[in-house]
C-alpha cells in the first residue's frame, strides 16, 4: 500500500472521528443548560454523581414526614378522619409503593431533597364520593380523597388506585 494512500485514510478516518465527537454538542449544550439552572456549572466538579443525581432527581428514599410537609388541603384539615387515614395508610406502605403513590399523585417518583427546594405541594381535595378509589390530577398535583366508611376501606381503596399506576 503506497503512504498516499494511507495519508488520506488517516485523514478519513480523522474527519469520521471529529465528526462522532461533535454530533451531540447541540444536545449536550442543552444538558449543560439545563443543569446550570439547577446549580452554577463550575460547582459541578465539586459534586459525586449521587450527590448531583440527588439535586436534580430527588430523593431515593421516601420520606413521609417531608410529603407531609409539602401537602396542602382544600376542603379538609390534616385532622379529617379520612386525612388521618390516608397518611395512616402511607406510613404503613413499602418505599416502592410510597413512590408510586407519589407518581400516581404528580407523576414523579421521587420527593425532592427538602421542603424549600420543592417546586410543588401535594394537594389533598375533598370529594363527596364515598368508599371510592381515590382521584389524582397529576398535571395539578391533586388527590381528590372520598370518605372511606372504615381504615379497611380507606387502607384497600388507596392500594388499589396505587397498584393501578403505571411503575
Amino acid at each position: 500500500m503506497s503512504t498516499l494512500v494511507c495519508i488520506k485514510r488517516s485523514d478519513a478516518v480523522l474527519q469520521v472521528l471529529d465528526h462522532y465527537k461533535r454530533e451531540c454538542d447541540l444536545q449536550v449544550a442543552a444538558l449543560r443548560s439545563g443543569l446550570s439552572q439547577i446549580i452554577p456549572i463550575n460547582m459541578l466538579v465539586l459534586l459525586r454523581w449521587d450527590e448531583l443525581e440527588r439535586l436534580t432527581c430527588g430523593n431515593t428514599t421516601f420520606d413521609v414526614a417531608l410529603l407531609r410537609a409539602i401537602t396542602e388541603y382544600s376542603g379538609l384539615t390534616q385532622e379529617s378522619q379520612r386525612v388521618r387515614w390516608f397518611w395512616k395508610v402511607v406510613e404503613k406502605m413499602a418505599q416502592h409503593q410510597r413512590s408510586r403513590l407519589l407518581r400516581f399523585a404528580t407523576g414523579y417518583s421521587r420527593l425532592p431533597s427538602s421542603a424549600s427546594d420543592s417546586h410543588f405541594k401535594l394537594e389533598i381535595r375533598r370529594w363527596a364520593r364515598t368508599d371510592a378509589l381515590p382521584k389524582a390530577h397529576t398535571c395539578s398535583f391533586q388527590i381528590e380523597l372520598p370518605a372511606f366508611s372504615s381504615f379497611d376501606k380507606a387502607d384497600w381503596c388507596i392500594n388499589q388506585a396505587v397498584d393501578m399506576t403505571l411503575p
